[in-house]
């Protein structure tokens, strides 16, 4: 499998429109912090303030999620693996794990960037102990999983439609529909169950990262199960 991994890396590394929305992510976020005065506060207390304001983010990897998973279905190139004999589980494996790996990295990138920045030129807040720097690793990698199981959705969502602008509309409709609720006062609650609203909790530090890595875990495998059983019922050749 390694050479479809390699292949799905090399796919991404020189896809243009992954790079435009990597830049419309970062302007997007600029514009939303910089509004707020946001990139004045300590590099500690940054990341929290970044994820509650992490729709924008969202809202692009749904967009792209669904000009990339979903028009492989609609140009066909999904089944091109198929077709030269791979097997439907180790293509969608390979093409999964490349995709959530680089959504993560869109989701992450921004607040690692923030983050870098203002405890440049703010400072970090507090002395910097052993202590903090294990919590902070852990609530980055916290971050990385639930951003992964995220970037699921729309994949789900692509499989099922297999059509990019109803992928992109239905991840669109997803994240939004999720604001409110995370906004309600039922806001922690909902944030146990939806790892868009755990990566809000964990970065302001009220859940824990180990929950975070846990229902992320569980989610991106939940989600991968339903795609690999809508495939399995589809002739792919």
């Amino acid at each position: 499998m390694g050479r479809l991994l390699h292949a799905e890396i090399a796919r991404y590394l020189h896809d243009r429109t992954f790079w435009i929305a990597i830049l419309v992510v970062i302007l997007a976020n600029m514009v939303v912090m910089t509004g707020g005065h946001q990139l004045e506060a300590p590099g500690r207390e940054v990341l929290g303030r970044i994820m509650m304001k992490s729709i924008a983010t969202m809202m692009v990897v749904g967009v792209y999620a669904g000009l990339s998973f979903g028009g492989d279905f609609e140009r066909g190139t999904f089944s091109y693996p198929i077709r030269c004999g791979w097997a439907m589980g180790q293509t969608l494996l390979s093409k999964v794990l490349v995709f959530v790996a680089f959504m993560a990295f869109a989701i992450i990138l921004f607040p690692a960037c923030a983050i870098i920045w203002c405890t440049l030129a703010n400072g970090w807040g507090a002395p910097f102990t052993l202590e903090e720097a294990a919590g902070f690793i852990g609530t980055a990698a916290s971050l990385v999983v639930l951003a992964a199981s995220t970037a699921m959705v729309p994949v789900l969502i692509s499989v099922a439609t297999r059509s990019s602008a109803a992928a992109i509309a239905a991840s669109l409709v997803v994240t939004l529909l999720q604001v409110p609720i995370l906004n309600g006062a039922s806001a922690l609650v909902a944030a146990h169950v939806l790892p868009f609203g755990t990566m809000w909790f964990v970065a302001k530090g009220d859940i824990s990262p180990l929950y975070g890595i846990a229902l992320g875990a569980a989610w991106s495998v939940a989600l991968y199960t339903i795609c690999a059983a809508i495939l399995k019922k589809t002739d792919m050749k």
